[in-house]
């Protein structure tokens, strides 16, 4: 897991048997969205907890990032 000012992130499977970060609010606990990993069970990713993306890194020469509103 990982951690911004308002949210944690936390790899889940999920019952398509593919991992999600997911991300869930630290005031209610609640889910409030996630980006499909598929069957990465260990990926690097990095949190921006200030502009609310995350920097997800599939191969060693890709790097792809997700924005949340």
């Amino acid at each position: 897991t990982k951690a911004g000012s308002d949210h944690v992130y936390m790899l889940i499977k999920g019952e398509d048997k593919n991992h999600h970060l997911l991300r869930v609010s630290k005031k209610n606990g609640a889910a409030e969205s996630y980006v499909n990993l598929g069957d990465d069970k260990e990926p690097v990713y990095d949190v921006d907890p200030i502009e609310n993306r995350i920097f997800y890194r599939p191969t060693s020469t890709r790097i792809v990032g997700y924005s949340f509103n």
